[in-house]
């Protein structure tokens, strides 16, 4: 079984909280999606866009107990899985297909997760089907 969680749209639609410790007791995978830009709360002429960093991010708000590794993955491995592309999409291996964002880091190893967790702005570089969408630039 596997449910998409949206949460920002969740938190649009006032639903009751998202009942995350009891599905994943129950052995579901949880992944994180984006729904739609009609159902996003903005500010007076904020633009919005649908960003899985912004879903991250809400999640972090929402379960402040979740750490970033969990949350990174429900947006990736668990995402990919829900779609059934485990192995495929969702993680660089083997085998998988070469898509992926570079995003800017200059920490430690240790604060990966936190660092995709509270990324914003713009990607360093984007790979589709193996091939430099926005190809990375050096400096």
């Amino acid at each position: 079984m596997h449910v998409v969680h949206c949460p920002r749209c969740h938190s649009y639609f006032h639903h009751d909280p998202f009942p995350l410790r009891r599905l994943a007791r129950a052995g579901v995978n949880v992944g994180l999606g984006t729904d739609s830009l009609a159902s996003v709360y903005k500010a007076r002429c904020q633009s919005v866009e649908l960003s899985l960093f912004e879903e991250m991010r809400a999640l972090a708000k929402n379960e402040p107990s979740l750490s970033a590794r969990k949350i990174v993955r429900m947006a990736t491995l668990n995402g990919a899985r829900a779609l059934g592309l485990q192995g495929q999409s969702g993680e660089l291996s083997e085998g998988s297909f070469a898509d992926l964002v570079a995003l800017p880091f200059a920490g430690k190893i240790a604060d990966i997760y936190d660092s995709v967790l509270h990324h914003q702005g713009d990607v360093a570089a984007s790979m589709i089907d193996g091939r430099w969408a926005i190809a990375p630039t050096r400096t």
